[in-house]
């Protein structure tokens, strides 16, 4: 059975109240910013309650911690890399997890996070994070 296709004009935005459950395994289902509740999806993952597009926001809190304890504890390698930043031998990489991913981080990017606070823009830290994940090598575990 196809999807129906669901067109923004028709709905106008207005909500459906039409729930389905996060368990549902035969439906692609997301949580609608307009609605406010969860809500079935069509492949172009617009709701189909409503007709807006469904985003999934990415939380990069557990990243954050992460940074910061790793310049915590190196600081003493940070400094001297802001320093002399083309000695080989003030070079050290971090592993960091992120969900099943392994990523193998230069120290260039804790330098760059710490610069970061200084920056503008309110979504900055989602910038650096999404920039690093393309960037850096990566495993799974």
């Amino acid at each position: 059975m196809a999807q129906e296709t669901v067109k923004k004009s028709d709905l106008n935005g207005i909500c459906r109240k039409q729930t389905v459950s996060v368990k549902n395994k035969t439906k692609m289902t997301g949580f609608c910013d307009n609605c406010k509740h969860i809500a079935e999806m069509t492949n172009e993952k617009t709701c189909m309650c409503c007709g807006f597009k469904v985003t999934h926001k990415q939380n990069h809190d557990a990243l954050m911690r992460r940074f910061e304890e790793i310049i915590k504890d190196n600081q003493g390698f940070l400094d001297g890399f802001m320093r002399y930043p083309s000695k080989a031998e003030n070079r050290f990489y971090a592993w960091v997890k992120d969900g099943l991913w392994h990523y193998k981080i230069d120290m260039r990017f804790f330098v760059e996070y710490m610069d970061i606070a200084f920056n503008e823009g309110e979504d900055k830290y989602d910038m650096f994070f999404d920039y690093i994940k393309r960037i850096c090598p990566r495993i799974i575990v």
